[in-house]
């Protein structure tokens, strides 16, 4: 399943905003985005794809990615993002 969601003004997400759902590929490029909860993607273990780029986020907690290993490509492109913790990419398969 596919989640197109570019370009929409989206400013928070929710924790459970896409549980439920077996996403294969979300896109939430260009929006407002600032800051994602450390669970808002914990359900989404299918998920192959992840666009973030071009919004305003400004740090990734610790574990954000930790249950999505099958994650193949995650892009962060164009944001305010100035410091990555040691742990933010936890969990994530070489």
């Amino acid at each position: 399943m596919q989640l197109i969601l570019f370009a929409n003004n989206i400013t928070k997400i929710e924790v459970n905003a896409f549980r439920g759902m077996s996403l294969q590929l979300l896109v939430l490029e260009k929006n407002t985005i600032e800051v994602l909860q450390n669970e808002v993607f914990t359900h989404n273990v299918a998920l192959e794809e992840l666009y973030l780029g071009f919004n305003k986020i400004q740090t990734l907690p610790n574990g954000l990615f930790q249950n999505l290993s099958a994650l193949l490509c995650l892009d962060l492109q164009e944001n305010l993002l100035i410091h990555l913790k040691s742990q933010t990419f936890f969990g994530l398969s070489t």
